[in-house]
């Protein structure tokens, strides 16, 4: 077998001590997994600690693979390694090594010894492939490393205790690991849970907790996420009934725990939508600008009326309406993945609808910055501040994919095929400004659309 050593480094605007201990938090596994990767997290290691470890599964095709990595050769604030006990490769061993910076920064350096599994086949065939997989892999790492260490220290949140519900979905997951790994203690709220984790406090949406509601006691932040699938299936009367009211009466039960609270938390960042402007065409909207009347705008309407009681009751209220929340993992980019991979995606009916998209970091960011902020209240539109058209949005996929753009998708046949979303949902133009979280000095991680791209896909 032939040994191979990749070596990549990165200089981090963070102490030697932060980037160390953002390591060794809960959730920093999770921010460090490529989103374009199909890895499913089994067992995390308790620690970074010699004899620790971390347990994926990962899928190469149709077949899946188990890796286990053990730690060794820990010492505080200098190194940690990983040896692989059991995966895809013939050997596997990373150091990854902090230094001082003259400057007051940290330099991580990821030292990688490797060899393919029946190298002396797999390297002429696969090796290259193999080589620029890890090289991609370690360059997300990095700056996703250097952007959630940014984006903590620019926030400046002392450690919090946060409460989530809708934890498991693409946002919710993400952000628990963002804030785990950010120092701040997280608790998720899950629906009907008989035997609670440690982390977990169970409730019903529809029945909210009645006169008990002692668990919800202490937590400075309540982030609301939970809320039936957008796009998930064809709506139908019955589909429309629990889009709506999984988030207007799961939102009211909620709210009406957290006034009967001795101590409220300090703010309750409820989740919305952009989608509450309805159509807009070509023109600008804000924060200050009327909903409009159509389902998905008069259901985030509600869903924001419900969060009323709690401002009146003194606890800070932000109600962060989120665009087209991009990454591979799940929502609208992933569903486009497959056909502008194989050359086949093309733009959505004319394609002169502007898409109001916005970076998964920068929603994390956007909810940190806005725990961290006293002075944000009501309305916040969590989008980028240069929104594309969809004929845009699809040549700048493409383009980043190296494929070509397939042909248009005419709007009938969209309509015909999702129905009511297709004209609610898709074909819309939502011209959306993040005023309020440009106004409040957030700096967008992502602020171009290629650049989003680029990152989340691993290109």
């Amino acid at each position: 077998m032939t040994l191979k050593i990749l070596t990549t480094s990165v200089s981090l605007n963070a102490t030697v001590e932060e980037a160390f201990a953002w390591h060794e938090r809960p959730g920093a596994v999770v921010r460090l997994i490529p989103p374009w990767k199909d890895v499913a997290i089994l067992e995390t290691p308790g620690s970074l600690a010699d004899g620790e470890r971390a347990v994926f599964e990962i899928a190469f095709g149709p077949f899946r693979r188990k890796w286990i990595a053990e730690h060794y050769g820990y010492s505080p604030n200098e190194r940690f390694c990983d040896t692989q006990v059991e995966g895809p490769f013939g050997s596997w061993k990373h150091r990854h090594l902090f230094e001082r910076e003259e400057h007051g920064g940290c330099r991580l350096t990821d030292d990688v010894e490797y060899e393919l599994p029946m190298d002396a086949i797999s390297t002429p065939l696969a090796g290259g492939f193999a080589r620029r997989e890890l090289e991609a892999m370690f360059r997300f790492r990095h700056a996703a490393l250097a952007n959630d260490l940014r984006r903590h220290k620019a926030a400046g949140l002392a450690p919090s205790r946060f409460l989530i519900s809708g934890s498991t979905g693409l946002v919710g997951g993400e952000l628990t690991a963002y804030l785990r790994s950010g120092g701040h203690q997280v608790t998720r709220l899950v629906r009907d849970r008989r035997h609670p984790a440690a982390d977990e406090i169970s409730w019903n949406p529809d029945r909210g907790f009645e006169d008990d509601t002692a668990a919800l006691e202490g937590f400075d932040f309540v982030v609301h996420l939970a809320g039936a699938g957008i796009a998930d299936r064809r709506w139908t009367a019955e589909r429309k009934a629990l889009i709506r009211d999984s988030r207007v009466t799961g939102t009211r039960n909620l709210v009406s725990a957290l006034t009967r609270l001795a101590k409220p938390p300090r703010a309750l960042l409820c989740a919305s939508a952009v989608g509450i402007y309805g159509e807009t065409g070509d023109a600008w909207v804000d924060e200050s600008s009327l909903a409009a009347k159509d389902f998905l705008a008069i259901t985030a309407g509600e869903w924001e009326g419900e969060c009323k009681p709690a401002a009146e009751a003194g606890i800070r209220v932000a109600n962060l309406r989120l665009g087209v929340v991009l990454t591979p993992r799940g929502g609208a980019l992933a569903k486009m993945l497959t056909p502008f991979r194989f050359g086949l995606g093309g733009r959505l009916g004319n394609g002169r609808m502007f898409v109001p998209w916005v970076s998964i970091d920068d929603v994390l960011g956007a909810f940190g910055h806005c725990a961290a902020r006293d002075s944000i209240a009501g309305p916040v539109n969590v989008v980028a501040p240069n929104p594309v058209r969809n004929a845009e949005f699809t040549r700048t996929l493409a383009n980043v994919l190296g494929r070509p753009v397939g042909p248009p998708v005419p709007g009938f046949a969209l309509k015909a095929v999702l129905g009511e979303i297709a004209e609610e949902a898709v074909l819309k133009s939502t011209r959306a400004k993040p005023m309020a979280l440009l106004e409040s000095g957030y700096e967008f991680t992502h602020p171009r659309i290629v650049e989003c791209l680029r990152h989340v896909l691993g290109r």
